[in-house]
């Protein structure tokens, strides 16, 4: 079947590429196949950057959150009187709360570390995995266990009778290195979505320039 201008001009439209209304023969068809092409390339470039810029953004927020809760338990953060209000007040609710929260972010940023195979994050995903190891008979004692992923969970029966004074200690040295780890993990996250986002708005600016010559209304 031969392929009139009229049908080249419509396959352009259906797929969405600027036109040359003047254009005919295989020059019109040419430059076609060529921008169907470039048009895959930015699709398919588009896409994965869209994804990859997502997922950087989804890390970045999970290891804000951990660092949101770690702060609660971290020595080195000023007017932290999570310890000292449970021992004024008789009360380890409160502490059970944040140690239970605490373990739920800990173990999300774990999750999101784990599937990614940058090396920088597997290093990051190694040093929180083992973040608790100094301490791991001592945490086990008061309830807080962590299983060969680096997971963490709470007994919250047998975390209401530990001391208090050793909790602080243990939580506070787990959340300093926590802290600093996903701060990392948020910085270097965000960097990368942004870069990711550069590369993509530079890729467009270069498709849409290599395109602008054909023009839709002729």
């Amino acid at each position: 079947m031969r392929v009139s201008d009229n049908m080249t001009n419509e396959i352009a439209k259906k797929a969405g590429l600027p036109i040359n209304m003047r254009g005919a023969g295989e020059s019109t068809k040419n430059t076609l196949l060529e921008a169907l092409d470039n048009k895959k390339i930015e699709d398919d470039y588009f896409t994965d950057s869209a994804v990859d810029t997502k997922k950087m953004k989804e890390l970045t927020k999970t290891a804000d959150n951990l660092i949101d809760i770690a702060e609660t338990f971290d020595t080195d953060v000023k007017n932290n009187k999570l310890f000292e209000e449970a021992k004024n007040n008789n009360d380890m609710s409160n502490v059970i709360e944040k140690t239970k929260s605490f373990a739920s972010s800990y173990n999300d940023l774990l999750k999101s570390l784990s599937s990614n195979n940058d090396g920088l994050f597997s290093l990051y995903y190694s040093e929180l995995k083992n973040a608790y190891s100094d301490y791991k008979n001592e945490f086990a004692d008061m309830g807080i266990t962590f299983d060969k992923n680096g997971y963490m969970s709470v007994d919250e029966e047998k975390l209401k009778g530990a001391d208090l004074d050793s909790l602080q200690g243990y939580m506070g040295d787990l959340s300093h290195k926590a802290n600093f780890l996903a701060s990392r993990v948020s910085d270097n996250a965000s960097a990368q979505a942004e870069s990711i986002s550069n590369r993509y708005d530079a890729y467009g600016n270069i498709f849409s320039q290599g395109t602008s010559r054909y023009d839709y209304f002729g």
